[in-house]
């Protein structure tokens, strides 16, 4: 939900949750770090957002969670370096 305490961003079925902030860029981690150790990380900036490292695990987000999320268009850079632009879910 907009304006909630703790911001989320869900990208490919993936769950990120914010690590740090800074003047101009926010850093996310896998929601699943705690438990799997999982390295994939974001790094969001504007409207563009950053994927750095893949996951170790499967996708924890199933099509029918992201319904009530509010999507917004963003310029996705991956870490092979390709540009796409793509939908990312804000929960």
């Amino acid at each position: 939900m907009p304006g909630t305490k703790h911001p989320k961003i869900v990208l490919d079925n993936f769950l990120f949750t914010i690590n740090q902030k800074k003047k101009d860029r926010t850093m996310w981690i896998c929601s699943k770090y705690p438990r799997t150790n999982c390295k994939a990380r974001l790094v969001t900036f504007g409207r563009n957002v950053k994927m750095t490292r893949g996951h170790n695990h499967d996708p924890v987000i199933s099509d029918d969670m992201t319904k009530d999320m509010i999507v917004q268009k963003a310029h996705i850079i991956r870490c092979d370096k390709t540009f796409t632009e793509d939908y990312i879910a804000e929960k």
